[in-house]
Order: C-alpha cells, then sequence, then structure tokens
C-alpha cells in the first residue's frame, strides 16, 4: 500500500516538472520582448546642433546690482532687546543706618543715626533717610518708599 502512495506522489511531482518545463519553453512574452527590441535597434539617434549666443555677463551684473530690491532683506532684523526694568532702591541699606531704639512716648519713637547720635523722635506720617514711618508697634517700626506706584515697606526691630 505504501509502494502505490509512493509511486502516485512521485507520478504528481514529475507531472509538475513536465509542466513547468513547457512552461518555461512556452514564454508568450519572448516574442514581444524580441518585437521591442528589433523596434529599439532602428532607433538612430538624431543630432540637435545647440544654438549658442554669446551673452555680455558685465551688463546683467550691473542690471542685477543695480536693483535695491534683490539685496533687501527678506526677514527685517529684531528689535533690540527691551533694556531692564529699573531696580527698586535698597530698603534693607537705607534702614541699615538707622537705630530704632525702645524709648518713645505715644505713637512716636526714638530713632538714632549716624549724623545724629542722639535721636530724634518721630511717628507715623514722618520722614527720615527718604523713607517715610508708616506704623509703630512696641516690637517693630515699618518704614515704607513710594517708587513708581508701588509701596515698598521694610521693618525695623525696636531695640
Amino acid at each position: 500500500m505504501e509502494r502505490k502512495y509512493v509511486a502516485g506522489l512521485v507520478g504528481v511531482l514529475v507531472a509538475t516538472a513536465i509542466a513547468f518545463g513547457v512552461g518555461s519553453m512556452d514564454n508568450p512574452y519572448r516574442d514581444r520582448g524580441a518585437a521591442l527590441q528589433a523596434r529599439l535597434d532602428e532607433i538612430k539617434p538624431v543630432e540637435v546642433p545647440l544654438e549658442t549666443q554669446q551673452s555680455s555677463f558685465e551688463r546683467w551684473k550691473e542690471t542685477v546690482v543695480s536693483k535695491p530690491s534683490v539685496w533687501k532683506e527678506l526677514i527685517p532684523r529684531p528689535l533690540p532687546p527691551p533694556p531692564p526694568p529699573p531696580k527698586p532702591p535698597d530698603l534693607k541699606k537705607k534702614v541699615a543706618t538707622l537705630q530704632v531704639t525702645r524709648q518713645g512716648f505715644g505713637d512716636k519713637v526714638r530713632i538714632m543715626t549716624q549724623d545724629n547720635p542722639k535721636g530724634v523722635f518721630l511717628g507715623p506720617g514722618d520722614s527720615i533717610n527718604d523713607l517715610k514711618i508708616k506704623e509703630v508697634t512696641r516690637a517693630n517700626v515699618t518704614f515704607s518708599l513710594q517708587w513708581r506706584g508701588e509701596e515698598l515697606t521694610e521693618v525695623v526691630e525696636r531695640r
């Protein structure tokens, strides 16, 4: 029984090989390829004479250089960066020269400076060292300064 299967399989393989062989020998595109090659062999190249004219490159250069739109920037240069905003005054430096004491009466407090070591009694609304006293409490004094529509404040502890 096995021999019959093997013989049948061999027969199918032989038939397939024969079909491929016949198909490769009977190529329908072989005739079309030969006809196309024959037509291509008939075509002969034709020489086309190229007529050149002498050009005045100096005149062209002058024409191009004389047009300002050719040399104009396509994209305008960017504007320079804006100047940095001004820095607010340093209130810590201004307050550093002041010595606020615990001495006082009412809402006034004694403040000493390098120019006036004895000190002077000042209260809210009074100015010293370009700073205005905004508030006086038992523990500290708040100084303020108006700068560009903004109120800057610094709190100094009483000693």
